[in-house]
């Protein structure tokens, strides 16, 4: 089929409003060719609230990963579950986070978690 003749949505639910932080604290970011990297300060006293480190990985605008990331609550199946993927985001010291962006669009998001044995 066409493509102009699937519909498209840019917000399915969760947090409709974060505030993005007006500075960077708990974490740094920079800007690869077509990939953003966010990287959490490796200091656990100086971690983003979940809250502004969603809203630097999202965006504040409406958009489906806003939605994904910002909401408690997902559908499986038929059932109201946990949602595990707002878990994974949680903000963690050491954690990145690249994002591969066509335009303004991601159309990859990876996460990695600094283990120290």
């Amino acid at each position: 089929k066409d493509q102009s003749s699937i519909p498209s949505v840019n917000y399915l639910g969760g947090q409709r409003a974060i505030k993005p932080l007006k500075s960077s604290a708990g974490y740094t970011e920079r800007l690869d060719n077509s990939k953003r990297v966010l990287e959490v300060t490796q200091d656990v006293n100086q971690l983003p609230s979940m809250d502004a480190w969603v809203a630097a990985i999202a965006g504040s605008e409406p958009n489906w990963l806003l939605a994904l990331l910002s909401s408690h609550h997902i559908v499986q199946n038929k059932l109201r579950v946990h949602n595990n993927v707002r878990s994974l985001f949680k903000p963690r010291a050491g954690q990145r986070v690249e994002l591969v962006l066509e335009g303004e669009h991601v159309v990859k998001l990876s996460l990695f978690d600094n283990k120290r044995s």
